[in-house]
This record gives C-alpha cells, sequence and structure tokens, in this order.
C-alpha cells in the first residue's frame, strides 16, 4: 500500500525548474485551494494513474485487432486448443 502522506518527515526530494515553472505551480496551486507542494505531488499522481489507464486500453485495443485479424485471415484463436 502506497503511504500519501506528505509532511516533513516525509521523503524529499530537490527539484530544479525551468524559469517560470514555480509561478506557474503556485498559480495553479491557488486555483485548486492546496500547497505548492500538494499540487506537484497531485499532478505527478494523475500523470502515473493516466498512464496505467493508457497501457491497459492500448493492451485491449491490441487484443481486439490481433483477434479480428486472425477472424479475417482464417486463423485459429489464441486461446483455441482444439487447433493445438
Amino acid at each position: 500500500m502506497i503511504d500519501r502522506r506528505t509532511g516533513r518527515a516525509s521523503d524529499q526530494f530537490p527539484l530544479r525548474m525551468p524559469e517560470g515553472m514555480r509561478d506557474r505551480i503556485r498559480a495553479a496551486a491557488e486555483e485548486n485551494n492546496r500547497s505548492m507542494n500538494a499540487e506537484v505531488v497531485a499532478r505527478l499522481q494523475k500523470s502515473f494513474d493516466t498512464f496505467s489507464v493508457d497501457r491497459h486500453v492500448v493492451a485491449t485495443i491490441a487484443k481486439d485487432l490481433v483477434a479480428e485479424l486472425r477472424k479475417e485471415l482464417g486463423l485459429p484463436r489464441d486461446d483455441d486448443t482444439s487447433a493445438k
């Protein structure tokens, strides 16, 4: 289980940012009523969650495409044990 709490005892990671990035983070944090740290953590978490979903979607689409191609070419399905 991932501990999502932040605070003084949390793991710290110094970060260099391009010019202007800190101001953009500050503005977004104020807009979302959270600290700059909470804004950065929320955005990082969202990027990981989105990546995981995207990988799942791509894998599902790929599997469906392979199944459709096998069907069109008259090839047995991957799970067709009678073809072995």
